[in-house]
């Protein structure tokens, strides 16, 4: 399998039922749970927007993104006068274990990225947020995100040894990258 390949020849898709997303496997059952069993669902409602991402018939990674509100108060660092500001938040980002350690989630992370800056052209959008899972921080954080609290880690260390699910909220600053 060419790597290469699969950055360059990927295909993004909403979601839909005709997916077969049974064989997806990522490597944590609560991200593999929400695909197979309220991805769709939540889209019906209207909750979310789930895209799978597929290089040729492989389902090879999905992420999912809502609208968010983002508290920025008492962080000056944040710059802003509002004490909250419209973001878009990734609800889900998972790449299955046959094609990790290739790029494709930061290459993801670039493409979601994209789509927040051409959205805020017409839709009022300062932050691109997440909550990531503790374990995956450093990925996020790797990628330009930052932590709404910068002592957090400190902070959880001992949580998350308990709670593998526990989230950490992170962000990207969105008027800076287009503003560079």
């Amino acid at each position: 399998m060419n790597n290469k390949n699969i950055i360059k020849n990927y295909k993004i898709e909403k979601l839909n039922r005709y997916h077969e997303v049974g064989e997806f496997d990522c490597g944590n059952n609560n991200l593999n749970k929400y695909l197979k069993e309220k991805a769709l669902f939540q889209q019906e409602e209207q909750y979310n927007v789930t895209y799978i991402v597929r290089y040729g018939e492989d389902i090879v990674a999905y992420f999912s993104l809502f609208a968010d509100s983002f508290r920025t108060k008492n962080n000056p660092e944040l710059n802003t006068k509002y004490e909250f500001c419209p973001a878009i938040k990734i609800g889900r980002l998972a790449v299955d274990n046959k094609f990790g350690s290739i790029g494709l989630g930061t290459n993801l992370l670039d493409e979601i990225t994209k789509k927040v800056i051409e959205l805020s052209e017409n839709v009022g959008i300062m932050f691109l947020t997440i909550d990531a899972y503790f374990n995956a921080y450093p990925f996020y954080q790797k990628n330009s995100f930052k932590f709404k609290d910068r002592n957090i880690i400190r902070k959880l260390k001992n949580k998350a040894k308990r709670n593998p699910y526990l989230s950490i909220q992170m962000y990207k600053d969105i008027r800076r990258i287009i503003n560079n």
